[in-house]
């Protein structure tokens, strides 16, 4: 069964927590959740474009994955370009990844970054990496 969530238009949301359950977070779900702190989203679910745009204040996020186009969660670029995560989310301190794959330089100047926690197996640059590897 698809559960899908859309439509979380309001500046007073602060946390979500979505349920497992949950297979897709649509297109702009959460745009103009202007005061969401935290928001984890299920390593099965889709994410639409702009799914969080707006949602400047957040300190943590949990994403399926942190593809070459992560930013297209949270900024409608018509020209291709997107906003560093550090000018974007200038707040966020813990990242939580399921799983897909990390680009080369993605957390380049993210000061405020504390914890990242990643899934067991991940792909950097192409290459399957797993967690020990990281740590090594």
């Amino acid at each position: 069964m698809e559960i899908v969530l859309k439509n979380f238009y309001t500046e007073k949301l602060k946390e979500i927590n979505i349920p497992s359950t949950v297979t897709m977070v649509e297109k702009n779900a959460f745009r103009y959740c202007s005061s969401l702190k935290e928001i984890v989203i299920p390593a099965e679910a889709t994410v639409g474009e702009c799914a969080l745009q707006n949602c400047t204040s957040l300190t943590k996020v949990g994403l399926p994955s942190l593809e070459l186009d992560f930013m297209k969660y949270f900024y409608n670029s018509n020209d291709g370009t997107y906003p560093t995560i550090s000018s974007y989310l200038p707040n966020l301190t813990d990242l939580i990844i399921s799983g897909g794959s990390i680009k080369e330089r993605a957390f380049e100047n993210v000061t405020s970054l504390v914890n990242v926690t990643l899934a067991n197996v991940i792909k950097v640059n192409n290459q399957n990496v797993t967690l020990n590897q990281l740590k090594q």
